[in-house]
């Protein structure tokens, strides 16, 4: 037998084995995000004692551990913050309230809120991918760290443009770093959220809730009747009402809610 038909029955043997080692990891991959009938009925049945339909659109993510990550919060302080955003000009009105010719500011823990006196003039619409340009730059300017961050929702009337963009981390949202705008070819008419630059470090990770357990922790702790249309795992700070300078994001797990609120759980689990 001549060496190259060796060469190629070994090349064919090596890309069945590889063939068959992804199958096998993809598989195992498959049976470790899946949930059994018997679990998804067992909370199906607590949902359902509790009066909590689960919507059948609903997808369910799977997160078995998670680092915490650290940040620091893109508002270095409220005055050094009003002065970007106001200019050097700006007054304080009121406790956490500064006002410029530029427009006003409130502040209220981590959240901000900026207004602009400029109104709508123009007739003219812009293409999203201008206002997705302008809304980054202005974002950027202000100690925002954009490289992650993806608008997540976007609606056009009348020639202005309401806009939410959401930070990303560990390919997950974080909830505590978001900017809701509205934004016309005159420019940006108001912002507000917040919003947390991750830096490089983080903590170990640990073990996450799985999310039936969300699912049966929130109908234990809901007290009225509600329907479930989405679940996901992402990042959060807790206790927004107070200002952090920087702050640990955990993870989290999202509960969506047909009337349109949101119910957020810290998902880290007690391993003790």
């Amino acid at each position: 037998m001549s060496w190259s038909r060796i060469k190629t029955i070994l090349i064919i043997l090596f890309l069945f084995t590889d063939i068959f080692l992804a199958a096998s990891i993809f598989t195992a991959q498959k049976k470790e995000t899946e949930i059994s009938p018997e679990v998804l009925d067992a909370a199906n049945a607590v949902l359902e004692n509790h009066n909590i339909a689960l919507d059948k659109s609903v997808m369910f993510p799977h997160m078995s551990s998670a680092p915490i990550l650290q940040a620091d919060n893109a508002i270095t302080d409220y005055d050094a913050f009003a002065a970007l955003i106001l200019g050097d000009d700006y007054y304080l009105e009121a406790p956490e309230v500064y006002s410029s010719d530029m427009g006003s500011l409130t502040f209220s823990g981590d959240r901000f809120s900026f207004k602009s006196k400029e109104e709508k003039k123009s007739a003219q619409a812009l293409a999203q991918k201008a206002v997705r340009k302008m809304l980054f730059s202005k974002l950027k300017s202000l100690g925002f760290d954009m490289s992650r961050a993806k608008i997540v929702q976007a609606a056009e009337k009348g020639g202005i443009w309401t806009v939410k963009v959401r930070d990303f981390a560990e390919s997950r949202p974080v909830f505590s770093s978001g900017i809701d705008a509205s934004i016309s070819a005159d420019g940006i008419l108001s912002l507000s959220g917040s919003w947390f630059n991750v830096r490089g470090t983080r903590e170990q990770g640990g073990s996450v809730k799985s999310i039936m357990g969300i699912l049966i922790d929130f109908a234990e702790e809901y007290s009225r009747p509600a329907e479930i249309t989405a679940a996901e795992y992402g990042y959060s700070v807790f206790d927004d009402d107070n200002y952090h300078k920087s702050a640990s994001l955990i993870p989290v797990a999202r509960i969506v809610l047909k009337d349109g609120t949101d119910w957020f759980a810290d998902a880290r689990a007690n391993d003790e």
